[in-house]
């Protein structure tokens, strides 16, 4: 879907910018851009529903940067000798934000979804 294949558009283009202009600006950086093109995508989807789909290739390519930047800022701050632990707690870490965060996600979708179709909020089950 959208998200994939921007996720998978996003790791290359969030690799390839951070390694061009690595010298002049950190990876740091590059990911609190990325983290901040994902915040802009959630509150997107929020204020916009009907736009799921542009939205959700958004967060993907945002997401994407996590996954390309991520190995290499743990690299440069733990060193290579600590790499397989702090890159699993880092990878793990946002399986069990999905598990929680997900649910919550979705209700707050359907519900702005009801309430701008309807013009009345949805009833909660």
């Amino acid at each position: 879907g959208g998200s994939g294949g921007g996720s998978a558009g996003g790791r290359v283009m969030w690799g390839l910018l951070s390694d061009y202009f690595h010298p002049h600006v950190t990876r740091a950086h590059f990911l609190v851009v990325s983290l901040l093109l994902l915040a802009a995508a959630c509150a997107f989807v929020y204020s916009f529903p009907t736009t799921l789909y542009p939205a959700t290739a958004f967060f993907g390519v945002s997401f994407g940067g996590l996954f390309s930047l991520g190995p290499a800022i743990v690299v440069e701050l733990f060193g290579q000798r600590r790499f397989g632990t702090f890159w699993g707690i880092m990878t793990v870490a946002p399986a069990l934000g999905a598990l929680g965060f997900g649910a919550i996600y979705s209700r707050m979708y359907e519900a702005r979804l009801g309430s701008q179709a309807s013009g009345q909020p949805r009833p909660q089950p």
